[in-house]
C-alpha cells in the first residue's frame, strides 16, 4: 500500500457552511452504492494522522467520524487510523468535547494512506461548576444531558463518575457485568456488548457512533471513563443515541473536567 502525505491546519475550515456539506454523523445517511464498484481489499483506503490543539498538545479520545460507516478514536497521544475507506470523496467530521467540531472533505486514491495533522480549536462556552440536587456535578456531563436523562427516570441505566472514582476495575467493560440485561461476551480476541436478548449494542464516545464491533475493553481504559449510560434495547433508547439499526445503545463520557 503505498503512502499519501497531506497535511494542513484544517482548524480553519471549522465553519457552519463547511459542515453544512458533510452527510450526517454515523452512517444514518449512505452514499448510492447500489451500482458501485466492489473495491478489493488492497484497493481500500486509510485515513491516519494526528488530532491536536491549536498549541499542538494532543487531543485524546477525539471522534473521527466518516460520512458513512463508523468513526473511531484519537489515541492518548492523538493518534487515529480509520480503515477501511472506499476510494473516492469522503466528508469527515472531528468531534470533542469542549472543542469545536471541524468538518472537511477529502478525496481518497485507491490503495492509499493519506496522512492529516487536524488541529481543533476551543469551545468558545465556559463549562461552569453545577450544583444538581445539593451534590456539586461534572459540568461537561451537565452540558451533555446526562444528568437530565437521569433525573427523568429513563428506562436506562446511569454509571456516575463516583464509581469511576471510587471502584478498581482492570477493563471498562467490568462496570457493564453487574448491569441487568446485559452481557459481555468475548468472540475471539475482541469483547462484544450485548443487550435485553442477546440483542446488538451501539456504542457511542461523547455522543459521536463508534459502531456495534467498537471494543471497549480494548480501547476504552477506564482512567479514560467518567460515566456511562446503558439501554438495553431499542425502544428505550433515547432519539439522540438511536440509529434505527435495532440495538441497544452503549453510551461513553470520557473525562474532560
Amino acid at each position: 500500500m503505498r503512502t499519501t502525505t497531506w497535511m494542513a491546519a484544517l482548524a480553519l475550515f471549522a465553519t457552519p457552511a463547511m459542515a453544512q456539506r458533510v452527510a450526517p454523523v454515523g452512517g444514518n445517511a449512505k452514499r448510492d452504492t447500489a451500482q458501485g464498484p466492489t473495491w478489493r481489499a488492497d484497493q481500500l483506503a486509510v485515513l491516519a494522522g494526528t488530532v491536536t490543539d491549536s498549541t499542538g498538545r494532543p487531543v485524546p479520545f477525539a471522534s473521527i467520524l466518516p460520512d458513512t460507516g463508523s468513526g473511531t478514536l484519537a489515541q492518548a497521544d492523538g493518534s487515529f487510523r480509520l480503515a477501511p475507506l472506499a476510494p473516492g470523496p469522503h466528508g469527515f467530521l472531528i468531534r470533542r468535547i469542549g472543542y469545536q467540531p471541524l468538518a472537511f472533505e477529502m478525496e481518497m486514491p485507491p490503495g492509499a494512506t493519506v496522512n492529516v495533522q487536524l488541529k481543533l480549536l476551543p469551545a468558545s462556552l465556559e463549562l461552569k461548576p453545577v450544583v444538581v440536587e445539593g451534590k456539586r456535578v461534572s459540568p461537561a456531563l451537565a452540558k451533555t444531558g446526562f444528568y437530565d436523562r437521569q433525573r427523568q427516570g429513563l428506562a436506562g441505566y446511569f454509571i456516575d463518575p463516583e464509581v469511576f472514582e471510587k471502584r478498581t476495575m482492570v477493563a471498562t467493560t467490568d462496570v457493564l457485568r453487574g448491569v441487568p440485561n446485559i452481557t459481555v461476551s468475548k468472540d475471539g480476541t475482541e469483547y462484544h456488548v450485548y443487550g435485553r436478548g442477546q440483542r446488538c449494542m451501539e456504542i457511542y464516545v461523547d455522543g459521536a457512533p463508534m459502531g456495534r464491533d467498537f471494543d471497549l475493553t480494548r480501547h476504552m481504559p477506564p482512567a479514560w471513563v467518567k460515566a456511562i449510560e446503558i439501554y438495553p434495547s431499542p425502544n428505550q433508547t433515547p432519539p439522540q443515541f438511536s440509529r434505527q439499526t435495532g440495538c441497544g445503545a452503549v453510551v461513553v463520557w470520557t473525562k474532560v473536567d
